[in-house]
């Protein structure tokens, strides 16, 4: 932990365990490990937000975390890449809505949930409206994914903002500030609204 403790006194106010993705194309376990379990008990004590990169399938591993460390703060990187192909009432997401239940879990959307490959019979209306019913937009976090995710930053903001564009401007403001805000003290007191 002498490395987690070095970097926090550096102003780190944010962990991001990165367990699967485009160079680790398997999804890891070692998060839910017990010899993790003085990180998690670090995260929690000191407020510090720790992000997930992981796909729905570990959500149960997840929970099992949530469950040992009830103050830890989650922060679920792209949803999970959660399947919206199905549509309403999106019972492929299941176990992503299992997670509404854990007050300090969040969300982040990123361009991987805004542009999927396939909307299927999803639609960005319906997906995030039943995410923000679940959720509350409070808990819920834009993340431009940026340089990673194709096109400028204005481009990705724009399909970003597009996808909300049915929700009511206060959820608005959740997604596309205040959440992260309250998330990351830091950027409050830097980028006033």
């Amino acid at each position: 932990m002498k490395t987690f403790d070095y970097w926090l006194t550096r102003g780190c106010s944010g962990m991001r365990l990165f367990t699967t993705g485009s160079t680790l194309p398997d999804q890891s376990t070692w998060f839910a490990d017990p010899r993790t379990y003085p990180f998690w008990e670090i995260a929690a004590a000191k407020n510090i937000p720790v992000c997930m990169q992981m796909k729905t399938q570990a959500i149960p591993l997840l929970r099992q975390i949530m469950d040992r460390f009830p103050k830890v703060t989650i922060v679920l990187d792209h949803f999970s890449r959660a399947p919206v192909v199905d549509g309403p009432p999106y019972a492929a997401a299941a176990e992503l809505f299992t997670l509404a239940k854990y007050d300090r879990l969040y969300l982040k959307v990123t361009p991987i949930n805004v542009s999927p490959k396939s909307w299927g019979k999803g639609a960005p209306e319906t997906f995030f409206g039943r995410v923000i019913d679940a959720f509350g937009a409070a808990r819920i976090g834009w993340g431009s994914n940026f340089p990673n995710s194709v096109g400028t930053l204005a481009e990705i903001l724009h399909a970003a903002r597009a996808a909300f564009s049915f929700a009511k401007e206060s959820d608005q403001d959740w997604v596309f500030g205040k959440t992260a805000q309250m998330l990351y003290p830091v950027l409050a007191n830097s980028h006033p609204n």
